[in-house]
Order: C-alpha cells, then structure tokens, then sequence
C-alpha cells in the first residue's frame, strides 16, 4: 500500500508474495530474487527467482579453495519465473457473502481526464464524493479497456471535476487492484 506511490508497506506482513513451492518441489526450501529481476513484459509483471529444494547441501569440496572457506552454499539450485498481470500486485475484497466498500481519497480529477479502474468481477458502483460529503457523481465499470486490464468507468450525467473522495461499491467476488486518472 502506498499513499503517494512512492513509499510502499506491506498490507499483510505474514503472507508471502512469491511463496515457496510445496513440499518435493525444486522452490520448497527458499525464494531468492531482487529488484532487477523485476521486468514488465507487455501486460505482465515478469520476477525471476533462484529456488532450492529441501536437499540443500554444503558447497561440492572439489570446489572450495581451501577447507577454511567450504561455507553452506545453495545447491543444487534452480531458476524460477513468477507472473503477474500488470499492477496486480495486491488488492482490496469484500468479506465473504458479502458487498464491501474502498473509500479512496482524496483525488484530484482534471476536466479531460478518465478514471480507470484495474478491477475483476463486479464493481457495482463508484460514487465521488465533495470533502463536504456530498455526491457529486455516479459512475459503473464500462467496457472499454487499457493496458489490458484497466476499464473506463462511465459516468452517469457530469464527470467529477476537481478534488473528490472515491466510494467503490464491491460485489462479494469482485478484486479492486489500483485506481489510475488519465487519459
């Protein structure tokens, strides 16, 4: 999660973003990757990963220079790729049985600009909302798209001009991934 989409935190700390793969599998003992294993591939989000089963060993002697430096290496080790559509990394959903609201805020949306959610399942309404709490605008997710998986939301009436709150009326199945203003 980001207020400012430069300073990041983890919304669930104990969950992992790329786990380890099930036990007797290549990934079951650990994931190692970094920031330039990152690679936006078209509309995906490409990480490439090293991954070690769990019959990690020392590192082979005929490779060590000297008894001194034979360390606990990872091996035998293998490399992994992870998918992700793009900017889905993380996302907000109801309770189960349940429609839920993301009240996002505030946005400052230009007179020539769309609003485009990155959303799956249903998405029942957006409402903008003025800082005195009053509606100023009704929308629902169109079918026109970006970046393959932005959809236009569609206004009814006048577009919100100016600084708004944004009320994002949930179904139980729907996914809300980001909110982008834009062209």
């Amino acid at each position: 999660m980001s207020p400012d989409g430069r300073s990041f935190r983890r919304v669930h700390p104990r969950v992992p973003f790329i786990a380890t793969g099930p036990k007797g599998m290549w990934d079951e003992n650990l994931l190692v990757t970094t920031t330039s294993a990152t690679q936006l591939v078209g509309d995906e989000i490409y990480i490439f990963y090293i991954g070690c089963p769990n019959i990690y060993n020392s590192w082979p002697p005929p490779y060590m220079h000297s008894p001194q430096r034979r360390g606990s290496m990872f091996a035998p080790a293998y490399l992994g790729l992870a998918t992700l559509p793009r900017d889905r990394y993380a996302c907000a959903v109801s309770v189960p049985g349940k429609r839920g609201t993301v009240t996002l805020g505030p946005v400052d949306m230009p007179a020539s600009a769309s609003l485009w959610l990155n959303a799956e399942g249903d998405v029942v309404s957006v409402t903008a909302v003025e800082e005195t709490g009053r509606d100023v605008a009704f929308g629902h997710l169109g079918s026109e798209r970006s970046q393959a998986v932005y959809r236009r939301v569609g206004w009814t009436g006048a577009a919100p001009v100016g600084s708004v709150k944004l009320r994002i009326a949930l179904s139980e199945s729907a996914r809300l991934y980001s909110v982008r203003v834009g062209e």
